[in-house]
């Protein structure tokens, strides 16, 4: 996709240059023994033809792995020609199933982050629980349909599993911060999701997602639910997995469908890596 200003802010414009110089100095090149968790939010169908060319690219230049290989990633046991890659969706919408048809054609196995909240609303509420809780600010050039706006019913996510995807857990409400939640809703937002989800989807869920900006949702009480909770803790601070191979720390890289090539190269890369080591420090301590 050219830039388009309807679509993307300028800042997009800057990346998608830097984008640009970055993959042809080789900038997209990692260690075999390194993994990139790449993640999408919104996927509508009219940027698809855009998502299946990133498809094909990550295809290209990645080993794509499942998310039942994520176990012997971490332990050591994965063998790969290339750096591996994962494709991860947070917050469970219904248009997503535009991206799964193009992942199947490839073979690709990915993992849903879900709100049991979201789900869980009648169909009149979901457009309005998503605006409120999920996304506040809604460009209409890019989500103006039903499915933008509407989660992926438990049927769905059943047989997205049987086909060999899998779902993780993205809080309860999606409204978690960290310095305004007490332990009793912390507990309810990490805890009783993962009760919520294993219930209705008859499985143990070893995933979890922060949501947001994860130093802002996921404080010290939230950290420590998490790692006794649950077996996979995916951020959204990226950086490198390959280094600890810290499972309850997952970097990841956020990606658009409606991104032009240059911004999706850049978020691929190592340029903008610099500025959030303090960060991923930050949250170590915690």
């Amino acid at each position: 996709m050219l830039f388009n200003p309807k679509i993307q802010s300028f800042a997009q414009l800057a990346k998608n240059i830097f984008g640009h110089i970055e993959k042809a100095r080789g900038g997209l090149s990692y260690d075999k023994n390194e993994l990139l968790v790449v993640n999408y939010h919104s996927t509508p169908k009219k940027f698809m033809a855009d998502f299946k060319k990133q498809v094909e690219f990550l295809s290209n230049q990645f080993t794509i792995i499942a998310p039942a290989e994520l176990e012997s990633y971490f332990n050591g046991t994965l063998r790969s020609a290339k750096c591996n890659l994962l494709f991860t969706f947070d917050d469970g919408l219904t248009n997503n199933l535009n991206a799964v048809k193009i992942l199947d054609d490839y073979k690709i196995k990915a993992l849903f982050f879900i709100v049991p909240d979201f789900i869980n609303c009648t169909a009149a509420d979901q457009k309005k629980f998503y605006l409120k809780n999920i996304r506040s600010e809604v460009n209409a050039a890019i989500d103006n349909e039903e499915e933008d706006f509407t989660a992926m019913d438990w049927d769905t996510l059943k047989k997205l599993c049987a086909d060999g995807h899998a779902v993780g857990a993205h809080t309860l409400s999606h409204t978690l911060v960290a310095k305004n939640s007490s332990a009793h809703n912390s507990e309810k937002e990490i805890v009783a999701c993962k009760k919520e989800i294993e219930k209705e989807m008859n499985l143990a869920l070893p995933y979890f997602c922060s949501i947001n900006n994860t130093l802002e949702s996921t404080g010290k009480k939230e950290k420590e639910l998490i790692e006794k909770n649950y077996s996979f803790h995916f951020t959204t601070l990226p950086g490198y997995n390959g280094k600890d191979k810290n499972r309850l720390f997952i970097k990841r890289r956020n990606i658009e469908c409606f991104w032009p090539a240059g911004s999706f190269y850049f978020a691929l890369g190592k340029t903008d890596l610099k500025r959030w080591e303090e960060k991923i420090k930050q949250y170590t301590s915690l």
